[in-house]
């Protein structure tokens, strides 16, 4: 059908020019409407080599990768968006993937960090403000109900 002409025009361009990162990002892309996130991962993973100073495929992947979230996917998250950092260090999207990377690792710390640099670059930056006034509240301990018998 339509959905297997269209994997296969993608498999086809990227045949023709395998040095082309968007071929990739489109297969890629094609695979996750269909809720396929493994062969989206797979699909950016196999055109990474081509788009190492490419710093909208570095964050393209570590969002993916994070989409999967498997033990491995968010090292990889991380290795891409430190690569994508050092190509230019005030990417907001890529800080605001590192703060994702750092909260979902249970570093507060340096999320908070991160998001006060986010606004630092970007003073209305809504959603990195509302994480970090979120980081910043305390944990509130809930008591047990007390049972009477």
């Amino acid at each position: 059908g339509k959905d297997n002409e269209a994997e296969q025009s993608y498999i086809k361009a990227i045949s023709l020019k395998p040095d082309l990162p968007l071929t990739y990002v489109n297969l890629s892309s094609f695979y996750l409407n269909k809720n396929d996130i493994d062969r989206g991962v797979t699909a950016l993973e196999l055109g990474l080599q081509f788009a190492t100073d490419n710093i909208e495929y570095l964050n393209r992947i570590a969002d993916v990768y994070l989409l999967r979230g498997k033990e491995s996917d968010i090292s990889n998250a991380e290795i891409a968006i430190n690569q994508a950092l050092r190509l230019q260090e005030s990417n907001l999207l890529s800080l605001q993937l590192l703060a994702k990377i750092d909260e979902r690792t249970g570093r507060k710390e340096e999320a908070a960090r991160v998001y006060r640099l986010i606004l630092s670059i970007d003073s209305k930056n809504v959603d990195a403000r509302r994480k970090l006034i979120n980081l910043s509240a305390p944990a509130v301990e809930v008591a047990p109900l007390e049972t009477t018998n």
